[in-house]
């Protein structure tokens, strides 16, 4: 027991665990709020765009993990110079990105406002301005991430889940428009705290960066499609169902996601803790398959139970959280939380595999991000058929997943 307990990935997982255990419970307070203030339909659209920001922040998630996987690399090697030179490159090219991104998405606003039935189209532009902060925040995080600075990312995540209740929330009394605008605000604060923990680093001298840009290219393109179909997994689907279905029916389902949501960042900081440490451990050839399997042990036991939760105790767990508005998710709880259960594991596949550079994942990962668009464009008569063929989706990319675990090994 000491044994284990003394791990660092045991160590690091039970402070990003209860670090994210505090940032749920301030983001399910913040749905909880805004979902009753803004009622089914309100919240509905809300729920839409905060799907899009899910989507365009694939990106950072691609971004994330091939920072992480390079910084790491640098802090096993423990060339520290060389790490703050190319945090500072790519900040600097990252404001270029985004404004030549906001020039060329401008035109496309009122388009993607008819699509989703949006009120105002404000609100798509607050949304950007989110993402473009978000993904600021994520370079710092990347690098904090990468050098098992885990404390601190909890601090950070708390914080930032403060100011979004304080600020989102308080601006959910005005409408959808002001709750967004909200987390732009808390967005910005939280990107500024990223400095403080990152202040040893920037002390540093400046080292010429010898990392190949082709086998970053090599590295980054497949991870760049993996990371965004996975992603899309679990956010294209309300954007769909907000398409396709009623005002009241696309929030009942939005509810349904959020609730699915509370398993997947229940058991997805262990892959946050597992990345950097599989990235080191492959940089040095060092075992890492006992990471690989705690990873999936525990996280598996968490979504499973969570699912369990849902299946015997759906109304109370509805009514709890959302009140009378959304009882009608309850019927539909327990199958949501076993697509979204086997949705994590597949995650926490997918991203370790890429941690250990087996960017070949991005082919099943992008098989089944297809497959859920045809199901839910071709069969959509009700919410029921959408969410069970999800979970049969998300189950089959799992086994192929644990399937493909050997042949990366002997890849090796």
């Amino acid at each position: 027991m000491k044994k284990i307990l003394a791990h660092p990935f045991v160590k690091g997982s039970a402070i990003m665990f209860g670090g994210t255990m505090i940032a749920n419970i301030l983001a399910y307070l913040y749905h909880l709020v805004v979902g009753r203030i803004l009622g089914p339909v309100g919240y509905g659209e809300l729920a839409a765009l905060i799907s899009i920001f899910y989507i365009l922040n694939a990106p950072s998630a691609v971004v994330q993990n091939i920072l992480v996987k390079f910084f790491s690399g640098l802090k096993a090697k423990q060339d520290y110079g060389q790490a703050k030179r190319l945090f500072l490159r790519i900040t600097r090219l990252l404001i270029i990105i985004q404004v030549v991104l906001f020039v060329l998405l401008l035109p496309f606003v009122t388009m993607i406002g008819e699509f989703l039935h949006i009120t105002d189209n404000i609100n798509l532009i607050w949304l950007y301005f989110m993402f473009a902060m978000f993904l600021f925040t994520v370079i710092n995080i990347s690098v904090l991430q990468a050098f098992q600075q885990f404390f601190a990312m909890t601090i950070i995540n708390g914080l930032g889940g403060i100011l979004r209740l304080a600020l989102g929330a308080g601006g959910a009394i005005f409408g959808v428009g002001w709750a967004l605008f909200g987390n732009v605000l808390a967005a910005i604060v939280g990107y500024f705290a990223t400095f403080i923990p990152l202040r040893k680093l920037l002390a540093e001298k400046e080292k010429t960066i010898i990392i190949s840009p082709m086998s970053a290219l090599y590295y980054s393109v497949p991870a760049c499609i993996a990371v965004i179909c996975i992603t899309a997994l679990y956010s294209q689907d309300v954007i769909l169902v907000k398409h396709f279905f009623s005002a009241e029916e696309a929030g009942i389902y939005s509810s349904l996601s959020v609730l699915g949501k509370i398993i997947f960042f229940a058991s997805a900081s262990f892959g946050a803790v597992a990345f950097p440490m599989l990235a080191e451990y492959r940089e040095v050839d060092k075992p890492y398959g006992k990471i690989v399997g705690m990873t999936l042990i525990i996280a598996g036991l968490i979504s499973f139970t969570i699912t369990l939760l849902y299946f015997l105790f759906p109304q109370f767990i509805v009514s709890m959280l959302f009140g009378n508005g959304f009882t009608q998710a309850s019927m539909y709880l327990g199958v949501f939380g076993l697509f979204i259960s086997f949705f994590t594991l597949s995650y926490l596949l997918t991203t370790m595999y890429l941690a250990l550079g087996k960017t070949g994942v991005w082919v099943l990962v992008a098989i089944s991000e297809v497959l859920q668009v045809i199901t839910i464009v071709m069969r959509h008569d009700s919410l029921s058929i959408v969410i069970h063929n999800n979970a049969y989706i998300a189950g089959g990319l799992f086994v192929a997943l644990l399937l493909y675990y050997p042949y990366a090994i002997r890849r090796s």
